[in-house]
């Protein structure tokens, strides 16, 4: 790492301003297609390598190399969009110890083939209003609820109608109601060979909600106000945790500019029935009631690095007592977590349930073709007798520490191609705390509530979890 590091600071002494401007190459203008039809896609490679308890398989350590292929059709006669995208997903390197799912392998799958179309509110003839009807991803707001992944190998997909009205005085609604897609296949011996099975829309799960969004043009504030339900039941080939869940929330902002503070403040509510497990022996509904706080302070420094720091703090609900016929554990439905809590995939240590995590993040551009971003994150169990949620790890009995260790990651992004060629270089660290050893002595004797999610626990003191990562990606 300090070698690539080395390499981009003497890579930064040359001077890009005397550069003539890029000109990014495009298959739709070497193809000289029409204005109607848009042909685009990227194509990037990512290699993992994760060292430690969590997700180290037998030998302590694993590694993954990942490649994901996007080729997207867009055609547009008038006011009527058809928008087809086919989204390649596979792996190699992988063995019998690694922890392999759908989120990494998706082999030939359609992300998004749908027909949109624009047209104005009989209501406000300045509004330009889209709708889209077929299947799609979907991006909304701090897309801590719903999002089209970025790091992930896969993407989340919905089939239904999304509608969004977008309004001359700035505030805009989206209204949508899908069904979810679901990856296939799911059986690890097909994922392990990338074998290729045509993904389900799930008619048994039903997703809609409401989002808005209104600007104040006076503080240059953002304000955000939405609702979301879920409501899905097991299906014949597959088990969920039969959610039935209605999460409301509201997040106010302030964009990062040059000199200035900026801020943003997220609430959401969580409340309905749900189950412990998707285990088809469990029938058993539980209260829902949950609550999810992300508060952020940032300064932008005016240097020629645009430097930015910032602050965070992240609260997510966890079960307060397994035994009470509530579940308080907040489930953040299909949204993205890899900017929160570090890189996902092979490593995964920290997702949006049951968590506290405090902290600091500090970004700057070396020149206009490198970015660099350190953060330091500290993480604690919100209830102490729910699971830490990435590991499958509980003790119910609530005794062992709720403290889990400290995080160091670390990102450069080169741009050598801007808009055209990307490589990105990532690394973290977990200081991991004495919580699973306690959790082990707690529960000597009483194993059956120990839960690891089939992972190796190691009993000696390799308790730190690491990896790095390197990606290219290339445009076109």
């Amino acid at each position: 790492m300090s070698f690539i590091v080395a390499t981009l600071f003497s890579y930064s002494s040359c001077s890009f301003a005397e550069d003539a401007p890029f000109e990014p190459w495009r298959v739709n203008n070497a193809l000289e297609l029409p204005e109607w039809l848009k042909i685009s896609g990227n194509h990037r490679i990512r290699f993992e390598h994760v060292d430690g308890i969590l997700k180290g398989g037998d030998a302590g350590n694993d590694h993954i190399v990942l490649w994901r292929t996007r080729l997207k059709a867009e055609i547009t006669r008038g006011k009527l969009d058809f928008v087809v995208e086919v989204v390649d997903s596979r792996q190699a390197e992988a063995d019998e110890q690694t922890i392999l799912t759908s989120s990494m392998v998706n082999t030939f799958a359609i992300g998004e083939a749908y027909a949109g179309y624009h047209y104005r509110s009989v209501l406000d003839d300045g509004s330009d209003n889209y709708i889209k009807i077929g299947r799609q991803g979907i991006d909304l707001g701090s897309r801590r609820l719903v999002a089209k992944n970025g790091y992930r190998n896969t993407a989340n997909s919905f089939t239904g109608i999304n509608n969004e009205w977008q309004f001359d005085s700035g505030e805009s609604i989206t209204a949508f109601y899908v069904f979810p897609v679901v990856r296939l296949t799911n059986k690890r011996d097909e994922l392990l060979d990338n074998e290729y099975q045509f993904d389900e829309e799930n008619f048994q799960s039903n997703f809609f909600g409401v989002f808005a969004k209104s600007p104040n043009t006076l503080t240059d504030l953002q304000t955000e106000l939405f609702i979301f339900g879920l409501i899905e039941q097991d299906g014949p080939d597959f088990t969920t945790l039969n959610r039935d869940l209605l999460t409301i929330g509201t997040r106010i902002y302030k964009e990062a500019d040059i000199g200035e503070y900026d801020f943003s403040i997220e609430t959401m509510l969580q409340t309905g029935k749900s189950r412990e497990s998707s285990a088809f022996s469990d029938q058993n509904d539980l209260d829902h009631f949950a609550y999810f706080q992300h508060l952020e302070i940032g300064y932008t420094i005016d240097d020629i690095y645009e430097t930015h720091v910032s602050l965070l703090f992240d609260y997510a609900s966890g079960d307060e007592d397994p035994d009470d016929g509530k579940n308080n554990r907040f489930d953040s439905l299909y949204g993205a977590r890899r900017w929160d809590y570090g890189p996902t995939s092979l490593y995964s240590a920290f997702a949006r349930s049951n968590i506290i995590a405090a902290g600091g993040r500090l970004q700057y551009y070396l020149n206009s073709r490198i970015t660099i971003m350190v953060a330091d994150k500290f993480y604690w169990l919100a209830s102490s007798t729910d699971s830490w949620t990435t590991t499958g790890l509980r003790d119910e009995t609530g005794k062992a520490t709720s403290y889990l260790g400290n995080q160091l990651e670390a990102k450069i992004i080169w741009d050598p191609l801007p808009y055209s060629l990307r490589f990105e270089f990532g690394a973290a660290y977990l200081f991991t705390s004495d919580y699973i050893k306690e959790v082990l002595q707690n529960n000597l004797n009483n194993p059956d509530t120990v839960t690891t999610n089939n992972n190796v626990i190691y009993s000696g003191n390799k308790t730190d979890q690491s990896m790095f990562y390197m990606q290219a990606l290339f445009t076109f």
